[in-house]
């Protein structure tokens, strides 16, 4: 057996998991974006729609990966589970909306600027 069988053998569930975990996270952020791109064609401000996309894709994330990426492992409880993402994608967020608001107000980079769209 060479050794790139026998480590993916020995690791072949985590390599599985991963790669679930990645796809959930892409689809995390195409949903951020399509919903940023919405609410700011809608008339909302860059911080409330990086605010609502985020919270947006946190939900689907969340569903994504408990039910999907993570389902076969033990569970600590839906609660627990639920406050330990709500506080770490919190302070995601909180770091994403200052990046945003420094770069729309600061730096000028909102209405239909180009780099707008990468924020």
């Amino acid at each position: 057996m060479t050794l790139v069988r026998r480590l993916y053998g020995q690791f072949r569930h985590l390599i599985h998991e991963g790669a679930k975990f990645l796809v959930v996270g892409g689809i995390g952020v195409v949903i951020t974006n399509a919903v940023y791109g919405l609410a700011r064609h809608f008339g909302m401000g860059p911080i409330s729609s990086t605010i609502v996309a985020t919270l947006v894709a946190m939900i689907v994330t969340y569903a994504g990966n408990r039910y999907w990426s993570f389902s076969h492992r033990e569970r600590a409880g839906v609660a627990r589970e639920g406050m330990l993402f709500i506080v770490l994608n919190g302070i995601g967020l909180l770091i994403q909306a200052a990046v945003v608001g420094f770069n729309a107000y600061v730096l000028g980079y909102q209405h239909g600027h180009k780099l707008e769209q990468f924020l």
